[in-house]
């Protein structure tokens, strides 16, 4: 029996002692995993086979991709994407139901995904996402929200970078799955570039004085690409474990020579004198029987 953790773009959260991990599976559906120690995973038990969220619980029809949970004023907000809409939905519990009292995405009018939520030390809160630039690449873009962080203010839109390294641009001018950090009063903006088919689907970062940037790339980027015996590393989260540690938690493919199903992967992150580094030590998380 093969006991990887399929799911991608994998997002982790932990709360009372628990990890609940979130991702991308069967595009129709959000499930959740949950485990004491990031090594042993269940899945949700119940008569929705684990599912937090499906099709019928929000706008669209299909793709179903990318969710991340927040706790915020109270309430759980799941942000993700569907028919290629940045959408986010509510719950008063972490293993939801999540749900659209209206159903709309974020944003109507124009096909945006990946969308990630970063609050500032004032309450402000940020989305960040992925847009298609003129070239017909994906671009990271992002916008301030309003204070319930469910509605854009379109007025505040700014593009944060695109794919311009030669390690970007491999398979494709691509720059997707951005995730952002608040580090010694800097803004870490972290992000996957490369098709997701690549072998070289890569992570890096840059750095930026405020939430809007200007960011600059850092020059040791990719900073997580082909690590160990992995290929196609990406479209990641940061969370802290029970002991403050922090980590990170990407996909990767499910094997050298085969993309799908892809299946989560667990690592260190930490900082030597300002540059953001990932540890060579790595968790494959396993399935257990209910």
């Amino acid at each position: 029996m093969d006991k990887r953790v399929f799911l991608a773009d994998p997002f982790i959260l932990c709360e009372n002692g628990k990890y609940y991990a979130f991702g991308t599976g069967d595009s129709k559906s959000f499930k959740v995993y949950i485990s004491d120690d990031l090594k042993k995973w269940k899945l949700l038990p119940g008569k929705r086979n684990g599912a937090v969220m499906t099709i019928d619980d929000v706008w669209g029809e299909k793709w179903l991709w990318a969710p991340e949970v927040y706790k915020v004023n109270g309430e759980y907000i799941m942000y993700f994407t569907g028919d290629v809409h940045i959408s986010c939905a509510v719950s008063s519990s972490i293993t939801g139901p999540f749900v659209q009292t209206e159903k709309k995405p974020m944003c109507e009018n124009e096909n945006r995904i990946d969308n990630t939520l970063f609050i500032d030390d004032d309450g402000q809160g940020y989305i960040y996402f992925n847009r298609w630039g003129q070239n017909g690449g994906s671009e990271v873009w992002g916008a301030k929200l309003d204070k319930d962080y469910q509605t854009i203010k379109e007025d505040t839109l700014f593009r944060v970078l695109g794919a311009e390294e030669p390690w970007e641009t491999i398979q494709d001018s691509i720059t997707e799955g951005p995730f952002m950090i608040k580090h010694s009063g800097k803004y870490y903006i972290t992000y996957t570039a490369n098709n997701y088919k690549s072998k070289d689907y890569a992570v890096g970062y840059a750095v930026a004085d405020k939430p809007e940037g200007p960011f600059v790339k850092a020059a040791e980027n990719p900073i997580l690409r082909r690590p160990g015996n992995f290929v196609g590393s990406g479209h990641h989260s940061f969370f802290k474990d029970k002991d403050g540690k922090l980590r990170i938690v990407f996909h990767v493919h499910h094997s050298e020579k085969k993309v799908l199903p892809r299946f989560m992967v667990i690592g260190e992150v930490f900082f030597e004198n300002g540059k953001m580094k990932i540890g060579k030590e790595f968790i494959i998380p396993e399935l257990m029987e209910k």
